[in-house]
């Protein structure tokens, strides 16, 4: 994905033999799923799976969803799904059982939300540990919440630091 695009190809092919290097030139089989049922069968809650997982990319999933296209469903799904390395994504894209790719997918978007959450849960940590620490460092920590916002109000105009008494009575009280 780059730019929040994603490129997907019209087709799948496997490369059979290389011609020539420069300029490179390859002989290709054009390569065909294996068949499987749009309607049920293991393949549309797999589908659906996918799809809620990665719902705030939704957009262009819907008229996959809606044509039932299971198939690029898993491409895009893996498309997507950037943190994965080179031969996870490979092995998606290379495997021709729709059902088996659809999981595939289903894996890696599920791997890629779960890292995307920790990282968050990391930085809301890290950033609460900071401010505890500027907090000990200027001698404030000692203080309740409540004891803060009169010292800090006692001195300065509330307007001025009722968004900043907020944020350190949240912190305080965690």
């Amino acid at each position: 994905m780059i730019a929040g695009h994603v490129l997907v190809g019209h087709g799948r092919l496997r490369i059979t033999e290389m011609v020539s290097e420069d300029p490179l030139i390859v002989k290709v089989d054009h390569l065909k799923d294996k068949p499987y049922s749009s309607a049920d069968g293991p393949n549309l809650p797999t589908a659906l799976d996918l799809l809620s997982t990665i719902s705030m990319n939704r957009v262009p999933f819907i008229e996959l969803i809606r044509r039932l296209d299971f198939s690029r469903l898993a491409d895009h799904g893996a498309a997507i799904s950037n943190g994965a390395n080179y031969l996870q994504l490979q092995e998606v894209l290379a495997e021709l059982n729709v059902h088996k790719r659809l999981k595939l997918a289903l894996d890696l978007v599920k791997e890629q939300t779960d890292f995307t959450r920790l990282e968050s849960q990391k930085r809301l940590v890290l950033s609460k540990i900071g401010t505890r620490m500027a907090l000990e460092e200027s001698g404030l920590e000692d203080l309740g919440s409540h004891s803060v916002v009169k010292v800090l109000t006692a001195t300065d105009t509330p307007t001025k630091w009722s968004r900043l008494l907020d944020w350190i009575s949240d912190l305080l009280s965690i």
